[in-house]
């Protein structure tokens, strides 16, 4: 039997109660800190010297004061100093291997050499460091010491140590596996969530659902980065938009032309002309690939997976790359091919909605805004005019004799005539204007930067259009109202009011004749 295992079988003997004690006591934990606490706490009331716990950064060679060690304060009879206050206090000054080392100290000078910031809080005659790894990564340092002029620590205590160590690095080890299952569980809810995104829930200036989901996907499935590219119009390139690379790699700046010709990468190419994942092992060396561009990336394997709208039709692809080689399962392919199904139907879906909230906004049978449409984009350009000294005239246009025209030529006549005004209107004012079915045969018109004396002009060009208008041999005339704003009103309702009136001043004194206040 060697000495190294004596001594922890003496050990074992000797702390039985009180290792098993904190083995259950560990074991009933679900966080780190948690851990921590148990065994700080044990050290104290069980072998009487005081702990705390550092983490260890290696990579800038930092130590921190876990928050965790606030059982550290409450056994303290005397002065402690402040966690929340000293939490990240200082860097190593020892080289980090030696950190790696069980390192006990009997001399405040050495004490000070090694940690020389804390021991200004805690004041130690004797220390204890024994490290906690993970992955073979220093990960953080028990700490058991005992004050000046107070008992050393004795010697054996470094067994006790590393057995405690060694059960709290298990504890973390457990930890950090429930948590990375818990975040993955989390992060398949939160994709299951956005695979049911409903357009309808959406909110202006919300992040695009799109956005949203590569971003989750990245972290889901472990891939270095997530690309969602969708075709251009003209089906020539592929264009990512929606992508967790960096700005500075310039990814989503880049059209990907859909050409063997003009591309050295033809994953994409091949996935929307086979409609199946193209799987790549190895980027660098792989024909289809463009090591160039995987290099520059950073990518040494991926997988490009077709995007499908509800015809089956390819329009766009997912690219998942992967920061080391790797080989993929078919449950993981067959879970990203689910994943890219329901991309496609989320594209297609908010391609639907978007042309139906465009449809939504114009009048079916003239093709003018209809009157919700107007009402918005008044009220849009009422906040815009209200605090300036420009004009804006409204005309408010009614066909003449609308009523008999539709019963003694049907309805479609009448629909007939007012599209034919609908054009004639449309053809005798700006692009900048907006023009609107207001209700019935009305048409309303809102003459931007125009004043009453050009509003008088315009309306009577279109009055005079019109007049000279035949439908089928039906002629046709209208009356039109006009209020100017600045002039005969400034508050939005009154002036449409006003139009309104003026309208009906000139159907009764005559018809086919423009009217103003």
């Amino acid at each position: 039997m060697n000495s190294g295992y004596r001594e922890e079988v003496n050990l074992l003997t000797k702390y039985e109660t009180y290792i098993m004690q904190l083995c259950r006591a560990l074991n009933r934990q679900y966080s780190k800190e948690a851990a921590i606490n148990v065994v700080v706490n044990f050290i104290y009331r069980k072998i009487g010297f005081r702990a705390m716990y550092i983490d260890a950064i290696e990579e800038n060679k930092t130590l921190i004061v876990n928050r965790a060690s606030k059982g550290f304060q409450a056994i303290h009879e005397e002065k402690y100093f402040d966690i929340k206050e000293n939490y990240g206090v200082f860097n190593s000054k020892l080289p980090i291997p030696e950190y790696k080392k069980t390192l006990f100290f009997e001399d405040k000078i050495d004490i000070n050499t090694a940690f020389p910031m804390l021991n200004e809080k805690i004041n130690a005659g004797s220390l204890l460091s024994t490290p906690v790894f993970s992955q073979s990564k220093l990960v953080g340092l028990l700490i058991i010491y005992s004050p000046e002029n107070s008992t050393k620590i004795p010697l054996e205590l470094q067994g006790l140590a590393k057995l405690v160590t060694r059960e709290l690095t298990a504890v973390f080890s457990r930890i950090e596996r429930q948590n990375l299952e818990f975040e993955n569980m989390l992060g398949l809810t939160a994709l299951e969530n956005i695979l049911l995104y409903s357009n309808e829930d959406s909110t202006e200036g919300e992040i695009d659902p799109l956005d949203k989901i590569v971003h989750i996907i990245s972290r889901t499935t472990g891939m270095k980065k997530c690309t969602l590219a969708l075709l251009d119009e003209n089906e020539e390139f592929l264009l990512p938009h929606f992508s967790t690379f960096n700005k500075r790699d310039h990814v989503k700046d880049i059209k990907y032309p859909i050409d063997r010709t003009k591309t050295k990468d033809h994953t994409a190419i091949i996935a929307i002309e086979t409609k199946k994942p193209v799987i790549v092992h190895d980027a660098l060396s792989d024909p289809r690939c463009d090591p160039l561009l995987a290099m520059e990336l950073g990518i040494y394997s991926n997988i490009t997976l077709p995007i499908l709208n509800v015809y089956g039709k390819a329009i766009g692809v997912m690219y998942l790359d992967n920061g080391q080689y790797e080989t993929y399962s078919e449950r993981q392919v067959r879970f990203l091919e689910i994943i890219a199904r329901h991309i496609g139907l989320i594209v297609s879906n908010m391609e639907y909605i978007g042309d139906l909230k465009l449809w939504s906004k114009y009048d079916g049978l003239t093709g003018l805004l209809n009157r919700r449409a107007f009402e918005s984009i008044y009220e849009e350009i009422y906040k815009i005019y209200r605090y300036s000294e420009d004009k804006f005239s409204i005309l408010m246009i009614d066909i003449d004799n609308f009523k008999s025209t539709n019963d003694q030529y049907g309805h479609q006549m009448g629909d007939k005539v007012l599209k034919n005004v609908a054009k004639c209107v449309c053809e005798n004012v700006r692009s900048k204007d907006v023009i609107a079915r207001y209700g019935g045969e009305e048409i309303i018109v809102i003459l931007k930067d125009i004043g009453k004396e050009r509003g008088k002009d315009i309306a009577e060009r279109i009055r005079l259009s019109i007049e000279n208008l035949s439908v089928d041999g039906i002629k046709v005339t209208v009356s039109i109202g006009i209020a100017t704003f600045g002039v005969d009103s400034y508050n939005k309702d009154n002036l449409i009011y006003l139009a309104d009136k003026c309208l009906y001043e000139a159907k009764s004194i005559g018809k086919n004749q423009v009217n103003y206040i």
